[in-house]
């Protein structure tokens, strides 16, 4: 999603239809609900209801569509029990709610404090909505979807201090476009704002992060927030009879399930009992209490487990902050992790990673961003890189470690058992902290420009392309190739399309560093750690590029090989590497030595596509994916990108397309369809084929080549079209001196 989205794709961002209501400010006035499927629609509902009077609302979750004719539908279609599904989480903060801040104030804490960053908000008037877009739909249907969303809802009315009346799927939120007449004489616009390039997030990031966070706005007055607030929390300040409450809890009334197995965690916690325990007491009086009822049958159990767990660790977390230890209630392995954290003189949170669970360091230190407010910051590793995202190391003596055996090999079941850092996520899929990724592309198709692109995305935190966003990181960007004027009109440029000036992003000039010497060369290495250590830690570096900043023959691996091992410390230190890299005369392949791309967890490479309305034109191909698995594959597809207009577009290339050849491409074709339908045509395992001798002869026949070219430059340029072919080369057979072709001519299909 862009700045640019119309008002629809804003409160739908996958297209789907929306519901509306037209309501009056008081009671007894007509009453209408619409959905809308589309701008035009929508546009067209807010001409014709938003007057003085009424007030014109959407709900956020999408709602079943009803048989028949969308419009007039009756208000019963708004309810609980026919939500489907959300894209996006929401919260409301009123101003009548907290009288001694002012407006301004509340505004401010809610687009410059909230954790994470809002995707978007929006000012109604008398208050100010907050929404987070997720990555993908999330079920909100009845039963534990529902209630997972619920959820996450009342998390994020506590951290805004919002109404705790919202957070229920089926609300209804002021329609952005309209305008707040509830006061009479106003006329108050209800307007969108876009936050740091609209955020995409998870639905476990929003959760791990809002329990992690403390509020930016007290609670309400007169509110009964359902979240606790740490240990000195109200809500389970009495006495608890712990069997007696988990035999009354209900799914649908009180006391409700998820309110119960809050209040008894904290209680049992509290009282010194093992996670374990409390775990599978909540666990079997929870399954005893949903028994009977059919609303609870395809009830995920596995997930209720996992979620129990999250309450425990909630609740040790938030005593932890407050000077309490629990952490005698932890399981044995995690139980020494957080103490080897506390040793260390920091305060430990225990989280889930994709891993299972993990503990980290975190201290509080004052910041000139936030004034005299406390601010907590993760600890930074070995190293100096920003671990934000990242747990702390597990200690040496770790008890997963061999006993038996000095050497460093594993069994199998120590491999599954081990326990190993999680990398930080920066872009999308395919990127993270300890990946080492090459970009390479013939000279001037925009390497630098979609370098820099990147390193702002990262270091904002912001989505790109069709990349999701993930957490804030340190980045650094190294150019040794451009004078210091250029590379700063490349940052001003780039400032400028994303609208961000990202604070954890720097970039250095070689020519700014005294007597730079190349990568390859100990002092070269030692000036960038240097850079490292004057920033405080970064965790990805860009290198552009290789040519300019290592010595030596490009095509001999000499010099490459002595960066190897410091590449790997970088790695071991949770710092990611993207290497830009030029093509040879070859544009098929990365120049020089392929033993660069051995070592590299993700190769990508950038081909010319030709745009008339641009200069700067490409699709983008991964050579290489160590990261792509069935679930993230779409992160590894085939992307056409365009600077059209000073803002970066795409489209993803379908899988099964065909990639229309250049005028000269085309030429060549032509060149080996002559082959393929004269007796030069030979059959290759099965399929008719030309040898690229015949193909040559042709090419210079039609005056495409010249007849006195090297054997090995007529090869290469060969090699060139014979990549242009349109059907993935996987799907055709291909010999040392075969040409492929696949396609369709008068009525013939050449197939070889």
């Amino acid at each position: 999603m862009n700045a640019n989205a119309s008002a629809f794709e804003l409160l739908s961002p996958d297209g789907h239809p929306i519901f509306l209501a037209s309501l009056p400010n008081k009671h007894g006035g007509p009453v209408h609900h619409e959905f809308v499927s589309n701008t035009e629609e929508l546009q067209r509902f807010i001409e014709s209801y938003d007057h003085p009077g009424r007030a014109l609302y959407w709900t956020v979750a999408r709602i079943a569509l009803p048989p028949g004719d969308l419009v007039g539908v009756p208000g019963s279609q708004r309810c609980k029990d026919n939500i489907l599904d959300t894209r996006v989480l929401w919260a409301e903060t009123d101003f009548k709610d907290h009288p001694d801040i002012p407006p301004d104030e509340i505004i401010r804490r809610v687009r410059e404090e909230s954790k994470p960053t809002p995707s978007a908000v929006v000012l109604s008037g008398h208050g100010i909505h907050v929404y987070w877009i997720l990555q993908q739909r999330e079920d909100a249907s009845p039963g534990e979807g529902q209630r997972r969303i619920e959820e996450a809802l009342k998390l994020a009315c506590q951290h805004v201090g919002g109404d705790p009346h919202v957070t229920e799927v089926a609300r209804l939120m002021r329609l952005p476009g309209s305008h707040n007449t509830r006061v009479p004489g106003e006329r108050l616009p209800v307007k969108m704002e876009l936050i740091n390039g609209c955020h995409a997030y998870t639905l476990d990031e929003l959760q791990d992060a809002w329990l992690a966070a403390s509020p930016i706005l007290p609670a309400p007055a007169g509110s009964a927030p359902k979240v606790d607030n740490g240990p000195q929390s109200e809500e389970w300040a009495g006495p608890i009879e712990i069997d007696a409450t988990l035999e009354t809890m209900r799914f649908r009334g009180q006391p409700n399930i998820h309110e119960t197995q809050l209040g008894i965690s904290c209680k049992m916690i509290s009282s010194g009992e093992p996670v374990a325990k409390v775990v599978a007491t909540i666990l079997a009086a929870t399954k005893k209490a949903v028994a009977e009822d059919p609303r609870c049958k395809n009830w995920d159990w596995a997930k209720e487990e996992h979620d129990i767990l999250g309450m425990c660790f909630s609740w040790i977390n938030k005593a932890a902050k407050n000077g309490e230890d629990f952490s005698h209630t932890l399981p044995d392995d995690l139980y020494e992790k957080w103490r080897a954290v506390a040793e260390r003189g920091e305060r430990p949170i225990i989280f889930f990673n994709r891993f299972g669970c993990a503990v980290r360091g975190t201290t509080s230190k004052k910041t000139q961003d936030s004034g005299d407010d406390a601010s907590e910051t993760t600890t930074k590793q070995d190293g100096g890189e920003s671990s934000e995202e990242q747990e702390t190391p597990p200690p040496k003596d770790a008890p997963n470690a061999s006993k038996a055996r000095k050497g460093a090999a594993l069994s199998v079941r120590e491999w599954i058992e081990r326990g190993l850092p999680e990398p930080a996520f920066c872009l999308g899929s395919w990127l993270t902290t300890t990946t080492r990724a090459l970009i390479y592309a013939p000279t001037g198709i925009g390497k630098s420009l979609l370098a820099v692109a990147i390193a702002f995305a990262i270091s904002e935190g912001n989505l790109f392309l069709h990349w999701a966003a993930r957490s804030k990181l340190r980045v650094l960007y190294i150019d040794g190739e451009m004078a210091q004027r250029l590379l700063k009109r490349r940052i001003m440029e780039e400032a400028e399309r994303s609208n961000s000036e990202p604070a954890g992003l720097y970039a250095v000039n070689t020519g700014d560093i005294d007597n730079f010497k190349p990568l390859d060369d100990p002092r070269g290495r030692a000036a960038i750690e240097d850079e490292i250590k004057a920033i405080g830690g970064v965790d990805l570096i860009i290198f552009d590029n290789i040519m300019a900043l290592l010595g030596g023959d490009m095509k001999d691996e000499e010099s490459w090989r002595k960066t190897l091992d410091w590449q790997k410390s970088l790695t071991h230190r949770h710092i990611g590497q993207i290497w830009i890299h030029h093509t040879g005369h070859d544009e098929s392949r990365s120049y020089g030595t392929k033993t660069r791309e051995w070592q590299m967890d993700t190769v990508i490479a950038l081909e010319p596509f030709e745009r008339p309305e641009t200069d700067v034109s490409f699709i983008l191909t991964f050579k290489k994916a160590r990261e792509r698995t069935p679930e993230t594959r779409s992160d590894f597809r085939d992307v056409r990108i365009a600077l059209i207009n000073n803002r970066w577009e795409f489209d993803i290339v379908p899988e099964d397309g065909r990639q229309k050849p250049s005028p000269m491409g085309e030429q060549f074709r032509k060149a080996l369809v002559n082959v393929l339908a004269a007796d030069d045509a030979v059959y290759y395992r099965g399929h008719k084929a030309a040898r690229l001798e015949a193909w040559r002869k042709e090419c210079v026949t039609l005056g495409l080549m010249d007849p006195s070219s090297r054997p090995d430059s007529a090869r290469s340029l060969l090699s060139k079209y014979r990549r242009a072919d349109p059907v993935p080369s996987g799907r055709l057979p291909r010999g040392p001196d075969m040409a492929a072709l696949r396609l369709k001519c008068s009525h013939d299909d050449y197939d070889s």
